[in-house]
């Protein structure tokens, strides 16, 4: 899928690809569902920022990408210690991955 934004508070637009799954493991198609949320946003006026909310303070907001970064580094450590093979213990996964 490619997407049109800036990543992680840049300022300048770029395209970025981003690897999907349509089909789910247990059949379900998940390119349907991104495509009609895709759809449901544009009939709300929202054409940019991340797709999901989160809870903060009682309110909700829209989640940002860098609210996303810890827990996709701790799921990328545990890959790491359990198969070294895949992520190399030499890379920072901080530093260097997402």
């Amino acid at each position: 899928m490619i997407l049109l934004g800036c990543l992680k508070r840049k300022r300048e637009e770029k395209f970025y690809c981003q690897s999907t799954i349509f089909i789910s493991r247990s059949g379900i198609n998940l390119k349907v569902w991104m495509e009609r949320a895709l759809v449901g946003y544009t009939k709300l006026g929202i054409t940019l920022g991340p797709r999901f909310k989160t809870t903060v303070n009682g309110g909700t907001r829209w989640v940002t990408f860098a609210d996303l970064d810890d827990p996709i580094h701790n799921i990328l450590l545990k890959v790491q210690k359990l198969n070294p093979r895949l992520i190399p213990m030499a890379i920072s996964v901080h530093d260097e991955l997402v």
